[in-house]
């Protein structure tokens, strides 16, 4: 007999997942990553915090963010040294990764 699952819940090194589970922060051996559930495509590696919002997420590293829309599961990529300050903002508030 075969059996054919597609999880779609978190999975055993994942920290924490946005828009769905579309994109999910992942625990790999030397820094936590943001990547595609489905695909495994990396989108930001190095992540240093990360901020949930109910239509919109945060994600970064030293030198870029994600918006992530959490309603269209869309994103967004942009370096620091170009955040608006409400962007700023909202890095300040970030839960940190160590």
């Amino acid at each position: 007999m075969f059996v054919w699952s597609v999880s779609t819940g978190l999975g055993r090194d994942d920290i924490v997942g946005f828009s769905n589970n579309k994109y999910v922060i992942g625990r790999p051996p030397v820094s936590y990553n943001l990547y595609k559930k489905d695909s495994g495509e990396t989108i930001l590696d190095n992540i240093i915090g990360y901020k949930k919002g109910k239509t919109k997420s945060y994600v970064r590293n030293e030198i870029e963010f994600v918006v992530i829309n959490e309603i269209k599961g869309s994103y967004e990529l942009y370096k620091i040294e170009k955040a608006s300050e409400k962007d700023i903002e909202r890095l300040k508030e970030m839960q940190k990764l160590e």
